[in-house]
């Protein structure tokens, strides 16, 4: 049963297309940590549909609206290297503080 009081995420998983393919949390938005790389253009479309969709989450009261962001990786250093990036470009462009 979802519970409205508490501490609630909004999960961004930035694992590649194929493992997000092959599993991911329900509530979880997709954010290709590779868009870093690949297209400007395109990691900013990706990241104005973020923020659209958290606010919107948030407004409906969704299960998936909670009002922390949670980036997530797939916890190999060498691809999670490109989520470091993605989350720091987030910071940047939102104005949001980092919580360790």
């Amino acid at each position: 049963m979802f519970q409205k009081d508490g501490v609630r995420f909004f999960v961004v998983d930035c694992r590649p297309a194929d493992q997000y393919n092959n599993g991911h949390l329900p509530t979880a938005f997709h954010l290709d940590a590779n868009l870093m790389l690949q297209s400007n253009a395109e990691l900013a479309t990706a990241a104005q549909a973020l923020f659209a969709t958290h606010q919107q989450s948030i407004a409906a009261g969704t299960v998936a609206g909670g009002e922390h962001l949670c980036f997530m990786g797939s916890g190999r250093e060498e691809e999670d290297q490109y989520v470091h990036m993605v989350i720091a470009n987030f910071l940047q462009v939102s104005g949001m503080e980092l919580i360790p």
